[in-house]
């Protein structure tokens, strides 16, 4: 698969999770248990992201120095 297709492939998915993600948290919005549970399913992307481009940029850090 060409780069440029597997980059438009992953940006659509990506939105199609936000927008999912969106629009059943703001219909469920009301009910008090259920925000509370979507609060942190929407923060868990977010905290995997992190970890993600902490491990990655520890990566780069330690193989410049090995050069």
């Amino acid at each position: 698969m060409k780069q440029k297709t597997a980059s438009y492939c992953i940006l659509a998915g990506t939105y199609s999770i936000v927008g999912i993600a969106l629009i059943t948290f703001l219909y469920s919005k009301d009910l008090k248990s259920v925000h509370y549970y979507w609060c942190w399913l929407l923060l868990c992307p977010a905290m995997l992201w992190l970890w993600v481009v902490r491990a990655w940029s520890a990566f780069e850090m330690f193989r410049n120095i090995k050069r």
